[in-house]
């Protein structure tokens, strides 16, 4: 069983989007063509619930939580990347529990 509830309902989702015999490549595009308004950091979290489902593995999503993907050269610091994708998907999480569908259900 999940200890992330919120992720591996989402993965299952995303599974749907693209499925399990589709590669890291094409599976990133299936996901960029259903999802066209959302940018790279979503599509990131998309692939990282998608393999939590597929393998039980975290290390993706606590890989996009800790912001890994942030270099020293972009516009904004890792800690603060960290602390947005945090609360955006805790406000996420929030409206799920409270409604019982994702905003990406209604897309």
């Amino acid at each position: 069983m999940s200890t992330r509830p919120y992720e591996h309902s989402l993965g299952l989702l995303f599974l749907d989007l693209a499925p399990e015999h589709l590669g890291e490549q094409d599976a990133a595009l299936s996901l960029i063509a259903h999802l066209r308004e959302n940018g790279p950091a979503r599509i990131r979290h998309a692939l990282a619930c998608r393999h939590f489902v597929l393998t039980g593995d975290p290390s993706r999503l606590d890989s996009y939580f800790a912001a890994a993907d942030i270099g020293p050269d972009d516009e904004f610091g890792r800690e603060e990347v960290a602390a947005g994708r945090q609360y955006v998907e805790q406000g996420r999480m929030l409206e799920w529990v409270a409604t019982g569908i994702h905003s990406f259900d209604a897309e």
